[in-house]
């Protein structure tokens, strides 16, 4: 095993690749890293937005199911990880170009970020609705300060040791406080008596059933196709794709599916609880003592998890950029930088962030498109295969030396691969064309796709389809 990546020992590697006399692990590390990435509360936040939509309770159970499906797409774009030893934005290098590749890394970046941002505001305001709870005080200025840098700097330390670390704190992450989330949920629902309520008319399938799907792929597995890889690089390269596919989907569907549920049943006793600025708190009032500093500790643990992830892989995003810092150092710029801007939110009690959250939403949705290029990609038959020691070369750990080259595609130019660049935004393009949200609606908002939020998925066949037309046009005889 690499001395860089062993548990407690911060890891060197960032793009550099992994290679064969360096892997280890299995599979059985993926199905922790997604379960604890799973595990929050704001889980709870999907199911009660199902009930809105007057759906059945099976009808909630299904779009749960349908919706933690997309993490199928995060194992599927998993396996080029094992495959080239690389995180996965540079494996995008392949089709965008070395250059090209800096635009999607770029959006997927701010992407992470923001996510940091809204996830380690909404944890350090968990702990002050702790504090008031348990001891009826308030923090001030100073204290919340000293409580929100606090909250961060152990985050952003278990990324700064990088992946074997990574992989350690989510196994016992999912193992413990995994257990402690059964608990919480299983008190909540025996003290506010919850019960299944019957729905006379189940909800319409467009109308409904689909934008809840669409809601939930939005909010979870969409959001990680561009760090897929990162966890899978050190996996040997007889690591079966099935396994890696199944175990990714399964580490973050179980406790999905069970939050989101669960989500369901107790939103008919908080009618409000969807759209309170405050839903966790909501949730929490009324328990007795002992099960109110477990569900918080719970509450912010689970939160925190997913942090840890995004940390590591807009780290690596950075260094995609070309942008020249250790690994280790990428996560200290972006403590720097997310801690600026979520202090500032937290500080201020701005409202702006709901705006802020809207516009990584629409951020969020142009991944869909850049995934069905990756997705035809690794689906292409006549390109040959990317292998560790064809991606690699031992004696070189430059990581500009090492990255995996831009396919030679009829109109790739100067570092730029312009086939796979127009196939993402004319999917970008098409996505937009369908969204409806407070900062935008495009012309086609209130059609049948606007209405049930599917614009990402029409985004995501447009891209995946028109890329493939420009390989199949490499293919074709020429006179």
């Amino acid at each position: 095993m690499n001395g860089t990546d062993k548990p407690w020992r911060i890891e060197q590697r960032g793009i550099e690749c992994v290679h064969d006399t360096e892997r280890h692990g299995n599979t059985r590390e993926l199905f922790y890293i997604w379960f604890a990435a799973n595990i929050g509360f704001l889980g709870l936040l999907y199911g009660a937005v199902i009930v809105s939509y007057h759906l059945t309770f099976w009808q909630g159970v299904m779009a749960g199911f349908f919706g933690s499906a997309s993490f199928f797409l995060v194992g599927i774009l998993g396996v080029t990880g094992k495959d080239t030893g690389i995180p996965m934005l540079m494996a995008a290098r392949r089709p965008f170009g070395p250059r090209g590749n800096v635009l999607p890394s770029f959006v997927s970046w701010v992407n992470l970020l923001g996510w940091e941002t809204v996830v380690w505001v909404t944890a350090t305001n968990a702990v002050l609705s702790l504090v008031q709870a348990v001891w009826n005080f308030r923090l001030g200025t100073l204290g919340t300060t000293v409580l929100f840098l606090c909250l961060g700097a152990g985050t952003f330390l278990i990324a700064l040791y990088g992946h074997a670390t990574i992989v350690k704190v989510q196994k016992w992450i999912s193992l413990i406080f995994g257990i402690s989330t059964l608990a919480v949920i299983v008190e909540l629902s025996v003290h506010h008596k919850v019960h299944m309520i019957p729905v006379a008319h189940p909800g319409s399938f467009a109308g409904a059933f689909l934008p809840a799907v669409s809601l939930i792929i939005l909010g979870t597995g969409l959001s990680w196709v561009t760090t897929a890889s990162d966890y899978t690089r050190y996996l040997p390269t007889h690591t079966s794709p099935v396994r890696i596919t199944l175990a990714t989907f399964f580490g973050a569907a179980i406790p999905l599916v069970a939050i989101v549920v669960s989500g369901m049943l107790l939103a008919p006793v908080f009618p409000g609880f969807a759209a309170s600025p405050n839903p966790l708190g909501e949730l929490g009032a009324g328990l007795p003592i002992f099960w109110v500093i477990v569900f918080w500790i719970t509450a912010i643990v689970g939160l925190l998890t997913e942090n840890i992830l995004a940390i590591y892989s807009s780290g690596l995003t950075l260094q995609t950029m070309h942008v020249r810092i250790p690994r280790p150092w990428t996560a200290v710029v972006e403590f720097l930088i997310t801690g600026s801007i979520g202090l500032y939110f937290l500080i201020s009690n701005s409202s702006f962030i709901n705006t802020f959250q809207t516009f990584l939403g629409l951020i969020g949705s142009t991944l869909a498109p850049w995934a069905g290029i990756m997705l035809m990609n690794i689906l292409k038959p006549h390109m040959p295969n990317l292998k560790n020691g064809r991606s690699c070369t031992p004696e070189s750990d430059d990581p500009e030396i090492t990255a995996v080259p831009a396919v030679q595609l009829k109109g790739g130019w100067n570092g730029f691969g312009l086939p796979a660049l127009s196939s993402w935004l004319l999917g970008i393009m098409t996505t937009l064309a369908f969204a409806s949200s407070p900062m935008w609606n495009g012309p086609f908002a209130k059609s049948m796709i606007g209405t049930t939020q599917l614009g990402f998925l029409v985004g995501f066949l447009v891209s995946f389809l028109a890329y493939g037309v420009f390989l199949m046009s490499e293919r074709l005889p020429r006179a």
